[in-house]
Order: C-alpha cells, then sequence, then structure tokens
C-alpha cells in the first residue's frame, strides 16, 4: 500500500514529540516577576504584623491605664481633706535626692510653658510624683479585724523602676498603690508630715514609702503625675513649684513647696508597650544603643482623668 504521503507532495509531516525549551530572557523574567511577588508578599505581611503588634500593644496599654485610673479616682473621690492644720494630701515631683529608687538620668523633668499647658506633654522627671493622702477605703469589716475596716487610711502612689528578679540587670517599671491599715492610721495621726509616714515599716503595718512587690496595680508604666487645681488656677506643678501641701497651715510652704486646698486633679499616666519596655530593658544591658526618652515616646502613649474631689476641706 502507498503511504498517502506521497500521493501529495505538498503535504508535509508534523512530527507530535517536538519539545520547546524556555530561552534565558523568558527564565530571567520567570525569576524576577516571582522575585517581586514575594517581596510584596513579604512586606504586606509585615505590615500586618507591626499594625497587629501596635493594635495589641494599645490594648495592653489601654487595659493598665483604666485599671490605674479607676483605681485612683475611686481614692481621689474619697479623699479627705479638713482644715485642721494638718497635711491631709502630699504630692511631690521626686528627685534622686529623696527616691529610694533608681531611675534614668535621661528621663529628665519638663513642664510646658504653653497656655493651656498640654498634660500630655508633661515629664514629672526621673521618678514621677509621689502622692499621699487619707482616703475612706471600702473594707470587709471582719469581726475583731481592725484592718479591715471601712475607715480612714493612708494611700501612696508612685512609680518604682526594679529588676524583673533580685540581682537582675532586666529592668521594668510598675506602678504602686501602698496602704497603711486603719488601726495603723489612726496610731499615728492624719498629717502626712509625720515622720513614720516616711519611713519603710512600722510593726509590719505600714509600707507607704517604700511598697511590698505584691502591691503592684500596673506594668510598665514610666511616668507618672498629677497636675492639682484651686478653683481653675494650677498650683502644682509649674516651673517654680516642686511640691503641693493640702492644709489650712500656711507655715508649712517653704521653698518650692506650697499649700491650699484642692478642688480637683489631673492624673496622668505613660504606660509603655511591650516592645518599647523590651527596648529599655536591651538599653539598661547596653545591648542596643540609643535615646531612652525616644524610645519610650515611640513606644508609649499618655492616659489621662480628671477627679474632682468630693471633699472640700471643711
Amino acid at each position: 500500500m502507498i503511504n498517502p504521503m506521497f500521493k501529495n507532495p505538498g503535504c508535509v509531516a508534523k512530527r507530535t514529540d517536538a519539545k520547546r525549551a524556555f530561552t534565558i530572557i523568558e527564565l530571567l523574567v520567570a525569576v524576577g516577576v516571582t522575585a517581586l511577588l514575594v517581596s510584596l508578599m513579604l512586606g504586606i505581611v509585615v505590615n500586618i504584623t507591626k499594625g497587629w503588634n501596635r493594635s495589641s500593644g494599645s490594648l495592653e496599654s489601654g487595659n493598665q491605664a483604666r485599671l490605674v485610673l479607676d483605681q485612683i479616682t475611686s481614692d481621689l473621690q474619697s479623699a479627705i481633706l479638713r482644715r485642721d492644720g494638718n497635711v491631709w494630701m502630699s504630692a511631690n515631683v521626686q528627685t534622686a535626692s529623696n527616691a529610694d529608687w533608681s531611675g534614668p538620668a535621661s528621663n529628665t523633668r519638663f513642664f510646658p510653658t504653653t497656655t493651656p499647658p498640654k498634660l500630655e506633654d508633661y515629664r514629672f522627671g526621673p521618678y514621677g510624683v509621689w502622692l499621699r493622702f487619707f482616703s475612706t477605703v471600702p473594707g470587709t469589716n471582719v469581726a475583731n479585724d481592725l484592718t479591715t475596716l471601712s475607715a480612714p487610711r493612708a494611700v501612696a502612689y508612685q512609680i518604682v523602676r526594679i529588676p524583673v528578679v533580685a540581682g537582675s540587670s532586666e529592668i521594668r517599671y510598675q506602678m504602686f498603690r501602698s496602704e497603711v491599715t486603719p488601726d495603723v492610721t489612726f496610731r499615728i495621726g492624719y498629717n502626712l508630715l509625720d515622720a513614720k509616714y516616711t519611713s519603710v515599716d512600722d510593726n509590719g503595718s505600714l509600707s507607704i514609702r517604700r511598697p511590698p512587690l505584691d502591691n503592684v496595680i500596673g506594668n510598665n508604666v514610666v511616668d507618672f503625675g498629677v497636675r492639682i487645681y484651686e478653683g481653675t488656677v494650677l498650683k502644682f506643678p509649674t516651673a517654680t513649684v516642686d511640691g503641693y501641701l493640702a492644709t489650712s497651715d500656711t507655715t508649712k510652704a517653704a521653698g518650692t513647696v506650697i499649700v491650699g486646698m484642692p478642688d480637683s486633679v489631673e492624673v496622668f499616666v505613660r504606660i509603655l508597650s511591650s516592645e518599647g519596655a523590651q527596648q529599655l530593658a536591651l538599653l539598661a544591658e547596653s545591648k542596643i544603643t540609643g535615646d531612652w526618652w525616644e524610645i519610650v515616646e515611640a513606644n508609649s502613649r499618655v492616659y489621662t482623668r480628671r477627679v474632682d474631689l468630693k471633699s472640700k476641706g471643711l
């Protein structure tokens, strides 16, 4: 039988097993496009991760701030003020000479002079403000237990910069609330200038100056302060005023400390994100370089609250 192909000379046989390879140019283009897509995807993933970290850090800071501000608000709204010559409230910007705890030298104090000044722009110094006052704190009123009475007691707030564990170089910033039991408060008296209120301990019941570690109410609090008003006039702090005493005894005013009777208090807390806390820990260990305050501003938020005092210093 004659092959049909030979009947038609114009008919050309087609090879079905022909193979076609990529050229070098095509390979280079494919690799380039793939690399571009991978880089774009990595950029998206990185941005999403950063956004997630910022959101979770903001949520964590907000929860810390809410806990701290709610507790301070509750205590301040129950604060006791009397015009009997005793000191019923004390607030002072702490310095290296009177603080029990160490702090970074770069966290210098700064009070804006603009009018009206923004509380968010304040820096209360390397140790923040030590706030003390008498407040009627709700108690459980357990029978025959004077420490649980719902009665006036001395309370204090301060920030502390301490190692994570004893002897560790890893530093954390924490907010403490100290409380003197009602029976000890009654025994010492209602005058915050009494030396016993600045001591370390009084029969195991007084811890207003150096609080025990289980008195922490907020983590990563790097700055704490208050602004005290009499009416609408800002009395504390100012460029020349470092301390405020709520008392009717004007002779207690000395140097940069003034006296008066407050009507309202604005509370300020600056809280680090977890990432910021890690960076400061690395900075303290000299594992990274940088400016303490620049790291804080880039990784923290300021939370404020204004509290009107119910007691008007009768």
